[in-house]
C-alpha cells in the first residue's frame, strides 16, 4: 500500500534532499564569487606573475634540464639562484639545449620560455657550421621547419619553431649551425 504524501518517511526523504541541494548550491555560489573575485582582481590590475611578467621581468637563458614522459623542466638562475619551471611537451628538444625566457620579477618560479629563440652561446659553446640534407616547410604549420644534416656520418633530424611570420621563405641560404660537442643540438640560421 502506497505511503501517504503526508508521512513522517517521506518528510524525513525530503529533507534529505533539500539539505543535499542546499550544499550543492552553497558550495557552487562560493566558488563562482570566489572565482569571479580572482578574474576581477586579474582584469583590473591586481597583482599576479602574469601581469607582472608584461612589465616587469628579467630576460634569461633557460637550459633544458631533463625530459620526462610529456613533460620538460627548464631551468635557469637569476641573482646567483637556480630555479626550474615544467612545461607540458617538448619531445624533440634536446637536453642542453638553452632558450630565450621571461621571468617574473614577482615570482621568479613563473617563466615564459620562447621555443622559437634559441640561444646561441659562441662563448660557453664551440659551434660549426654544415649544409642541411634536406629541409621540409611542412603543411602543418607557417612556423615550423623541419630539417635534417649530417655530422661524422650520423644523420640527425630537428624540427625549429620560429616566431609568427618569421620563418624564412627562402631556406636555400640556410645552413645548420650546431654544437660540436653535441652535433644533435643544431639549429638553422641564415650565414
Amino acid at each position: 500500500m502506497p505511503k501517504k504524501s503526508g508521512s513522517p518517511e517521506n518528510a524525513s526523504r525530503l529533507t534529505t534532499v533539500a539539505s543535499i541541494l542546499f550544499a550543492i548550491i552553497f558550495t557552487a555560489s562560493i566558488y563562482f564569487v570566489v572565482t569571479g573575485i580572482h578574474w576581477l582582481s586579474d582584469k583590473f590590475g591586481g597583482k599576479t606573475a602574469a601581469n607582472d611578467m608584461m612589465q616587469h621581468y628579467y630576460k634569461v637563458a633557460a637550459v633544458v634540464a631533463d625530459k620526462r614522459g610529456r613533460y620538460t623542466q627548464l631551468g635557469y638562475e637569476i641573482q646567483g639562484r637556480g630555479y626550474s619551471y615544467t612545461v607540458k611537451g617538448g619531445a624533440k628538444l634536446e637536453i642542453g639545449e638553452w632558450y630565450e625566457a621571461r621571468v617574473s620579477t614577482m615570482d621568479p618560479n613563473y617563466a615564459i620560455v620562447y621555443f622559437a629563440r634559441p640561444v646561441i652561446d659562441t662563448l660557453r659553446f664551440k659551434f660549426l657550421v654544415t649544409q642541411p640534407i634536406d629541409i621540409d616547410k611542412g603543411f602543418w604549420s607557417k612556423d615550423w621547419l623541419a630539417f635534417s644534416y649530417q655530422v661524422n656520418g650520423i644523420e640527425y633530424k630537428r624540427e625549429q619553431k620560429y616566431d609568427k611570420g618569421k620563418r624564412p621563405e627562402n631556406v636555400t641560404r640556410l645552413k645548420v649551425k650546431y654544437r660540436a660537442d653535441r652535433a644533435e643540438i643544431g639549429y638553422l640560421v641564415e650565414e
